[in-house]
């Protein structure tokens, strides 16, 4: 009997690390559960807009310059979307 992948749909907390920010290790000891099992791997598109919030948070408070908010937020969407499955499509 061939074997069936988990499909899981990734919170916007597991998209973060792609863009750069540091989310802690258990999300990261997750991550690499999620890259190394049989696991169909989804996004949704609003968390990537979340993710993009996140980042306007950190330059409004002070924590990021705008040009890395703008970097790490090209960098973390072209990772998520050409490495995921979106989970809507």
């Amino acid at each position: 009997m061939p074997e069936v992948a988990v499909k899981v749909l990734l919170d916007t907390t597991f998209l973060l690390p792609s863009f750069g920010v540091d989310v802690g290790g258990e999300v990261e000891a997750c991550l690499k559960l999620l890259a190394e099992g049989r696991f169909e791997v989804y996004y949704s598109r609003y968390s990537l807009l979340e993710a993009l919030f996140i980042l306007l948070r950190e330059v409004r408070r002070g924590r990021l310059q705008p040009w890395e908010a703008s970097e790490m937020a090209e960098e973390g969407a072209l990772a998520v979307a050409y490495g995921l499955r979106a989970a809507d499509e």
